[in-house]
């Protein structure tokens, strides 16, 4: 089930099938996954092995209080980024402006 799909707000229990599926890939060892989708529709390489109704009892959870935070997070991760990068920059213009000029004299060779 896909975040958008979620109803809003939550109840307090939450019941999905999902389906244990055995894919069997070239070359590699076979894996067990658990999805809601039946996998075993998608080739010789999936087998259905099993499938279950599945309740979840929810939480009290603040999905766009998550969803905030996380967002604080990656833009203070960014601005350090930048702030990082700017000092690199303020540092290389320093540089520049420490070459002291001296002009060509005249006659000199």
């Amino acid at each position: 089930m896909r975040l958008s799909a979620l109803p809003n707000p939550l109840p307090r229990k939450l019941e999905m099938d999902i389906h244990m599926v055995l894919f069997t890939p070239e070359n590699s060892s076979p894996q067990i996954l658990f999805d809601e989708a039946d996998l075993s529709s998608y080739g010789d390489n999936w087998q259905l092995l099993g499938k279950a109704k599945v309740t979840f009892e929810v939480c009290d959870i603040d999905i766009p209080g998550i969803q905030i935070e996380s967002l604080k997070q990656q833009k203070q991760k960014i601005l350090a980024e930048a702030h990082v990068r700017a000092e690199q920059i303020e540092q290389q213009i320093q540089s520049l402006l420490a070459i002291e000029y001296q002009p060509e004299t005249e006659g000199a060779a």
